[in-house]
């Protein structure tokens, strides 16, 4: 009698609109989407999607025992911010919404989230 335990396995297709964004499960990148894993463990895994340019998806799936799970996404575009600040001095942050940004960075924000947004720029003292 063998006793040994045997992996048992499932499948994912992942696409998105527009597709070429960054597919990671657990923090592992797999590949660009449109993209096709099989023989994944079965299991609950955390899947993120990004593509410059567009909102990350970050969403939890389950592998099921010898299904096919498939994830369609549309992406959502970003839109820059009109006018925020040149924040890129020595020493200067920006925070939007109490998010700390240090650095040059662009800022992005999406007009149909219905949440007011601001901004606040803090100017680190000099220090030698």
């Amino acid at each position: 009698v063998n006793l040994q335990p045997v992996p048992i396995y499932g499948s994912l297709d992942v696409e998105t609109n527009p597709p070429g964004a960054t597919l990671t499960l657990n923090g592992e990148e797999k590949g660009k989407t449109p993209e096709a894993l099989n023989n994944l463990l079965i299991g609950d895994y955390q899947l993120r999607l990004e593509k410059q340019g567009y909102q990350p998806v970050n969403k939890l799936i389950t592998i099921e025992e010898g299904k096919n799970t498939l994830v369609k996404e549309n992406l959502n575009e970003l839109h820059p911010v009109e006018s925020v600040a040149n924040y890129g001095d020595l020493g200067s942050r920006l925070g939007i919404n109490k998010a700390i940004l240090v650095g040059k960075k662009q800022v992005y924000t999406q007009p149909e989230d219905n949440i007011s947004s601001f901004a606040e720029i803090e100017k680190q003292p000099y220090r030698h």
